[in-house]
């Protein structure tokens, strides 16, 4: 025998806050779910980063060669030895980050930041191709 004469079970009604500290997948809002579900994005997004990397480092040289300064400490050391050392150190720490992101892809945060740094690199060549153009041109 029932002991209940109707069904108790009330709905929810108004709004529901989203529990903050689920996981990954159950984020439906999250902006970087794509890149941790499809290895291939990820894997293309870092080649991006690496291709903005080398073009960022040859716009480098051209403005060097035209009379520009560079601005990174660490970065006019290595143009100051040799342009070739500049490009192998630069290409070599993006590989050694796109590994160390690759690696680490089920956080979030370090997907986010995989796409800020690929944002911020485009914007940098593209401030590098305006410079090149506008303020140092060849001559």
């Amino acid at each position: 025998m029932e002991r209940r004469e109707r069904n108790r079970r009330a709905r929810r009604t108004g709004f529901h806050w989203p529990e903050r500290r689920t996981g990954f997948d159950r984020r439906s809002d999250c902006t970087v779910r794509l890149l941790r579900e499809s290895s291939a994005l990820l894997i293309a997004l870092l080649a991006l980063l690496n291709l903005l990397n080398v073009l960022d480092w040859r716009f480098t040289a051209i403005g060097l060669e035209r009379g520009a300064i560079e601005a990174n400490p660490i970065m006019a050391a290595f143009f100051g030895v040799d342009t070739l050392a500049a490009g192998l150190f630069k290409v070599s720490w993006m590989f050694a980050i796109s590994v160390i992101i690759w690696h680490a892809r089920r956080y979030r945060r370090v997907l986010e930041f995989t796409v800020v740094a690929a944002v911020m690199y485009f914007a940098l060549v593209l401030y590098h191709i305006v410079g090149l153009n506008l303020i140092l041109p060849s001559g």
